[in-house]
């Protein structure tokens, strides 16, 4: 039986919730604020990154925040929500053409992947995903001794390329500049990343999730390109 003598946890007299009851309306008013910043600071990011030609998240963070007069400081939306965001704006205002660039990316990935066909290319990125911006470039990384094999290899087929270097993140706190190229087929820029047969096949950490990258072979971008055609028989 319940001891009334008993004194109760906490004060929970009516008083009690009338003295707290306006700094918690206030503390709930400053939090909803800062889900509105970061919503939209979420929101200017994914169309700095979808429309301007930006690829690097945290600068268009960054420059969101410049430009919406908000702190860096409140907490910003995390590069997964961004990307999010990303998608859903290719597929609300560039519906009509998505699907054709798309095409076309995982067309120019096969073409760069057969050039590079002796270094066990693998396709990366967020074509991997199904969405690909009108700057977005095709992503490949190769495995090979030397960056030089894989110079001399394009070198051979008449392939004319630029070095392109790219700084990748393995493990939580490890970076590393990888040696690389860059192409172009279909019009399409295509970024290779020469990875050495020492560590080439620990995959590095994506931008996006921090988790390890994926990587499709050959086979599969074909698969994708087969689903792409079997959705236009079906219309």
């Amino acid at each position: 039986m319940f001891d009334k003598t008993r004194p109760r946890s906490g004060n929970r007299s009516p008083e009690n919730f009338s003295r707290r009851g306006p700094q918690q309306r206030a503390q709930s008013a400053a939090a909803n604020r800062v889900r509105q910043l970061r919503r939209a600071v979420c929101e200017e990011s994914a169309r700095i990154l979808a429309e301007e030609g930006a690829r690097d998240y945290q600068r268009a963070k960054r420059k969101a925040c410049e430009r919406l007069g908000v702190d860096p400081n409140i907490g910003l939306p995390r590069n997964s929500e961004i990307a999010q965001a990303v998608a859903a704006r290719l597929r609300l205002f560039q519906a009509d053409t998505l699907e054709i660039r798309y095409r076309r990316q995982l067309e120019s990935v096969l073409h760069g992947m057969d050039l590079l066909q002796r270094f066990s290319p693998r396709a990366v990125g967020t074509l991997l995903d199904g969405f690909v911006t009108a700057q977005t470039p095709v992503q490949i990384h190769v495995f090979s001794p030397t960056p030089e094999e894989v110079h001399a290899s394009l070198n051979g087929q008449g392939v004319p390329f630029e070095l392109h270097d790219k700084r990748y993140r393995f493990g939580r706190n490890r970076h590393r500049l990888v040696s690389g190229l860059r192409f172009i087929v279909n019009e399409i820029a295509v970024e290779v990343s020469v990875f050495l047969d020492q560590y080439g096949f620990d995959p590095p950490r994506c931008p996006i999730n921090g988790r390890a990258m994926r990587r499709a072979s050959a086979m599969r971008i074909q698969e994708l390109l087969a689903e792409i055609r079997q959705a236009d028989e079906n219309r």
